[in-house]
C-alpha cells in the first residue's frame, strides 16, 4: 500500500515538471493530497475528481 503511494508521489512529480496544462497540474497536485493509495480512500478520490472537475455532480 505504501510503496504504490510513494511510487505514485515519483511518478507525479516528474510529470509535474513537463506539463504546462492546468487542468492536469490540479489532477496531479489532487492525487497526492488525497492518497488514492491509502486505506479508505474511496470517498478521498471522488472528491478529488469533483473538486477538480472531472466528475459530474
Amino acid at each position: 500500500m505504501y510503496k504504490k503511494e510513494i511510487l505514485l508521489k515519483c511518478i507525479i512529480v516528474e510529470e509535474l515538471t513537463h506539463t504546462t496544462n492546468q487542468d492536469l497540474i490540479l489532477s496531479y497536485l489532487s492525487m497526492g493530497l488525497y492518497q488514492p493509495y491509502i486505506e479508505n480512500s474511496k470517498l478521498d478520490v471522488e472528491s478529488m475528481l469533483l473538486e477538480t472537475g472531472h466528475r459530474a455532480l
